[in-house]
């Protein structure tokens, strides 16, 4: 899996602790986009990682 700028930025920050918001609301303000953008695209990414055995997303 190639990862743009956005994906990799985002999968290091992935660390069991943000959520997928909070992941979302730092692209919007390092990339520029709305948050609304962000986040659906920071939630896309994060369900691949989820697909592909990557990473495990849990509740609080």
């Amino acid at each position: 899996m190639g990862l743009n700028p956005v994906g990799s930025f985002v999968f290091g920050r992935v660390d069991g602790e943000r959520s997928v918001a909070a992941l979302a609301g730092e692209v919007a303000a390092r990339f520029g986009v709305s948050a609304e953008r962000a986040l659906a695209d920071v939630g896309a990414f994060i369900g691949e990682l989820v697909r592909r055995g990557l990473v495990e997303v849990t509740t609080p």
